[in-house]
């Protein structure tokens, strides 16, 4: 299958928290997913610019909280989204120190950028994401 790219978008929800989204002619995907604490909002731009199509592949550049965090809520409202990304990536989500470390970070971003009295009771379930939402499919 052949996939003709109609469109490329950089979408950005927060400080930290840009991805770009490739519109193909019969698939999409974005690559890297920016920072869980802001990961609501790109859940909230990516269906407005997806305008009813499914996201496709999540396409991960590496495995750093910073540009693979929003992984858990994408995959949370696509759940057939593939992860796309390297053996190295996929070995570092299998530990699970590297979850908790990951975890870690992503909450002292969310304090960082939000305040606690800023983070919701969704956003704090995608703080502890559970670890099958962050796995490298391919």
């Amino acid at each position: 299958m052949k996939i003709q790219w109609n469109g490329i978008r950089r979408i950005v929800p927060g400080q930290g928290g840009d991805c770009t989204l490739l519109l193909g002619s019969e698939k999409t995907a974005v690559i890297d997913t920016g920072m869980t604490w802001c990961s609501d909002r790109l859940v909230q731009l990516l269906e407005t610019e997806l305008n009813g199509r499914d996201l496709d592949y999540i396409l991960l550049t590496h495995s750093h909280y910073d540009h693979a965090g929003g992984v858990p809520a994408l995959k949370k409202r696509w759940s057939k989204a593939e992860v796309v990304a390297s053996e190295y990536a996929k070995y570092v989500f299998g530990r699970e120190g590297a979850q908790r470390e990951m975890h870690r970070m992503a909450k002292v971003a969310a304090d960082q950028y939000l305040g606690e009295s800023g983070i919701s009771e969704e956003l704090a379930g995608l703080l502890d994401w559970p670890v099958d939402l962050m796995q490298v499919d391919r």
